[in-house]
């Protein structure tokens, strides 16, 4: 419809205006706008803080009733329909039961009747249409004008979007498409629906349109995230449980379900936490609970349902936090196959498994043990970190497990060139435990309740609580209720955001099955997977492969590696005999990028060796009297030292954890990134591996022996030199790395130029230059240097603030860090009216 004939045919249906009973007014479910309590919160803290305005046009409530209802009224109060049209609207008593159907400013009505408690304060102003004279396309366009309400959510837009494209309304979908301001979101948008690959994912959403509630949480910036993960079919599975768990509760509901009652039933888990069953009883006793059901026998069905609801009551919202959880694993499991592969994770694998001639339940045990693998090993081989349980230091994560990983995968079955290059370049010393067996899911507890303790990224407490556990063993063997228990173990929580991607509707299929998207029956719902029926026996008849020694920390108590294996050793200067004691320090190999070529960014230290190394291991020891020395300079030392050798080099500094490749000629001073160059690791081609230099914590440095060098017995620097070339040469890592971007305009134009640039992490610094702020694009990999830039001396009294949800929220410089690696977006600054501007431009929560 264009914008000449709706506006025609909305003049003609005008009737008039005027101030009615609040309780006159009825808004139909979900055509207007979905129950939002957030929205509704903010408009009443309007009304007490400054007024309500219920006299400005902008503030009208717009609604639509029959003619003749409309002069039957008009006739009971002894007035005209004259009357409706005066400059200033009269007061029109409504007879009961008269039908007057609003359409937009749900939340004002909402709102207004909580304020006004006086029966003579409770109305507001109307703007009447005639019904009978609006076209079912007018009144559609009408309820979706915009006006003085609250923008639309990225949930309401997608259901709008695909409600009209599934009707086939082309016109008004394109229309709602253009409503999503960001071009990047857009072209998000186009492309999940494009590709055949996620079609699983696209019609498990479209389950969800027959609860449209559901997608309120939906944000479309998540679909970065979910493309990153190339696994649609598990996320499929998720959200359809999403969908199925749902159904079931308000099957003959459906309509009544608000937002408010799946933000408080989300990530209860009633069936077994005794502290959820209590706390779910008390609100539906209140009326906390599905407030507009009031039949008690309604009451007590959507109860008895809700209490014997077997998993973690899901949502959109905690589908996208568990979609952290998956993240990391799905992120190491890409670094099994080709770099730019077609299809998704599973289909990749599927043809790299080699074991063809078995039924198709072993492939999907082996898979999943998998992804249990890499859930146990994510924080020691990637970039991503548990969340941190408290201010302070980070819990360190010291180990590289890429050649157990490889390990795992083939003696799963797996085979793929990036596999078996793996296997040849990365050692395996560290042993990983064998998973423990028979863990808790329940324990007594007096803990506050939260909604991150039941979804997301682990904390750290929560990871090592959970890690020795994962096994197919113990995820799918049967859970016994423990009385009295009042809360879920972490393990309990890992094992159900685990099952909900890989057990139910599509588990070990390339395709989501087909669903009817009605729910006349439930019978209808998709049931999992028959292999997974009876998984826990094919489990413990099948014993996984050995596990490797995980440790947080430097650790002890490691095997002895093959010394013929050793890329370098490091040694204490102090020692002087001919054995090393247990502080004698190894390295592991530079870690694989995922084309294969080491990258020296993640390079870890690891623990201790054996007692009585020998010293005949090692060439030469060399010192260094200055240890603070910058480590660029000091391997420039080290390459004149050995004059020019014509062969590359390793410098590694464990007391910074820092890794240097001496392969580029001239010296890396003089390099672009002399700190981070990438080093093709071709050990297992040639015949010799390259020479290995290594700067112990007091200064020493060693090379692995019977390799030819020319190192003196000791590097002598003269300390006033070293020490003012520390103080000068000194490398700022955040700025060096960090892409940085000069912005001239708001934090919503900062966001959207975040996300034209092809980055999910910002941190935007205002007034950090006269007229002109600062944003900075983060890779993940580079969150590491983000002290470098909160550390500065100049920015100890700076503000911080995130946003999370479209909310602005106050954190401490502590707290950036877990902010920015939860892809949230942060503002900062120095004075206090960048500050004003920030919080004037949002609806701020603090």
């Amino acid at each position: 419809m264009d914008s000449e004939t709706f506006s025609r045919e909305k003049h003609k249906a005008w009737l008039g205006t005027a101030k009615i009973p609040l309780d006159s007014l009825e808004f139909p479910v979900h055509e207007s706008r979905m129950d939002n309590r957030r929205c509704e919160t903010r408009l009443l803290k309007l009304f007490r803080e400054q007024s309500c305005e219920r006299y400005a046009y902008d503030n009208y409530i717009t609604a639509v009733i029959r003619r003749k209802d409309l002069l039957q009224a008009l006739q009971e109060s002894n007035m005209t329909i004259e009357s409706l049209h005066q400059s200033e609207p009269p007061f029109l008593e409504i007879p009961s039961g008269l039908p007057i159907m609003g359409l937009r400013g749900k939340h004002r009505w909402m709102a207004a009747r909580k304020y006004f408690s006086n029966p003579a304060d409770r109305w507001w102003t109307v703007l009447f249409f005639d019904l009978d004279a609006v076209s079912s396309k007018t009144l559609k366009f009408m309820s979706e004008e915009d006006d003085n309400s609250m923008p639309f959510y990225d949930g309401e837009v997608y259901y709008k979007i695909r409600t009209n494209e599934l009707q086939s309304d082309g016109a008004n979908a394109k229309k709602w498409i253009c409503r999503i301001v960001s071009e990047w979101k857009q072209s998000d948008y186009n492309k999940l629906h494009q590709s055949s690959c996620y079609k699983p994912f696209c019609d498990a959403l479209d389950l969800l349109l027959n609860i449209p509630v559901l997608l309120y949480a939906f944000q479309l910036g998540n679909l970065r995230r979910i493309f990153r993960m190339k696994c649609p079919e598990e996320l499929a599975v998720s959200v359809t449980q999403v969908y199925n768990v749902w159904a079931r509760l308000m099957k003959g509901f459906e309509l009544k379900l608000t937002i408010s009652d799946v933000e408080y039933l989300q990530g209860r888990s009633p069936r077994w936490s005794s502290v959820d069953r209590n706390s779910i009883e008390e609100a539906f006793v209140s009326g906390r609970l599905f407030p507009d059901i009031c039949n008690e026998r309604d009451r007590v069905t959507l109860k008895e349902r809700v209490l014997a609801t077997d998993t973690i009551i899901p949502s959109m919202r905690t589908f996208l936090e568990n979609t952290k959880f998956l993240e990391p694993a799905a992120v190491i499991l890409r670094g099994l196959l080709p770099r730019r592969f077609r299809g998704t994770i599973q289909q990749q694998l599927l043809l790299c498994y080699t074991y063809r001639d078995r039924p198709r339940e072993h492939f999907w045990r082996s898979y999943q043990h998998l992804w249990l693998t890499a859930l146990r090993i994510f924080p020691y081989i990637t970039s991503f970190k548990p969340l941190q349980d408290r201010r302070g230091r980070r819990m360190a994560f010291v180990g590289n497990y890429w050649g157990f990983l490889a390990i795992t995968a083939r003696d799963n079955g797996f085979s793929s060139r990036q596999i078996d290059t793996l296997l040849e370049t990365y050692p395996h010393y560290d042993i990983i435990p064998q998973p423990v067996e028979d863990p808790a899911y329940l324990y007594h507890s007096t803990n506050r309740w939260r909604l991150k303790i039941r979804c997301g990224m682990p904390s750290e407490t929560a990871f090592h609580n959970t890690a020795p556990f994962l096994s197919l063993e113990n995820i799918y063997r049967e859970r016994k209720p423990q009385a009295g228990a009042a809360e879920l173990t972490h393990f309990a929580v890992a094992r159900d955001i685990f099952l909900s991607f890989f057990q139910g509707p599509g588990s070990g299929n390339t395709e989501l099955k087909e669903h009817h998207s009605n729910h006349d029956g439930l019978d209808q719902e998709m049931t999992p997977a028959p292999s997974i029926l009876n998984l826990e026996q094919q489990a413990a008849s099948t014993r996984d492969a050995p596990y490797q020694n995980l440790h947080s920390g430097v650790a002890s108590g490691h095997s002895q590696p093959n010394q013929t294996d050793l890329p370098m050793i490091d040694l204490p200067c102090t020692s002087t005999s001919d054995t090393i004691g247990t502080n004698a320090y190894r390295t592991q190999p530079v870690h694989s990028a995922l084309d294969g070529s080491a990258n020296f960014k993640d390079t870890e230290i690891q623990g201790h060796l054996k007692p009585e190394t020998t010293l005949s291991r090692v060439r030469k020891v060399m010192k260094v009297k200055d240890r603070t020395a910058n480590l660029s300079i000091i391997a420039q030392k080290a390459y004149d030292a050995l004059s020019a050798p014509q062969t590359p080099f390793l410098v590694n500094n464990l007391a910074k954890k820092e890794t240097i490749s001496l392969s580029e000629y001239p010296s890396p001073v003089t390099s672009k990134k002399p700190s981070h160059l990438t080093l093709t690791n071709n050990s297992s081609k040639v015949s010799k591996r390259p020479p290995g230099l290594s700067i112990e914590l007091d200064g020493a440095f060693s090379v692995p022996s019977g390799l030819p060098t020319s190192f003196p017995q000791q590097i002598e620097f003269p300390e006033y030199t070293a020490s003012a070339l520390a103080e000068t040469e000194h490398i700022n890592q955040w700025e060096k790395n960090v892409v940085k971007v000069k912005v001239s305009s708001s934090v919503k134009a900062a966001k959207e130029r975040l996300y034209e640039a092809n980055f999910s992490i910002g941190l935007y610094v205002l007034g950090s230059s006269p007229g002109e702020d600062i944003l900075y694009c983060i890779e993940q990999e580079n969150l590491k240097f983000l002290d470098d830039f909160l550390q500065d001396t100049k920015r100890s009294s700076w503000w911080y603030r995130a946003f999370e949800d479209d909310y602005l929220k106050t954190i401490s410089s502590h707290q950036v860090h877990e902010a920015l690696a939860n892809y949230v977006f942060v503002v900062c600054g120095e004075s206090e009216s960048d500050l004003s501007r920030v919080e004037e431009s949002q609806s701020p929560e603090i």
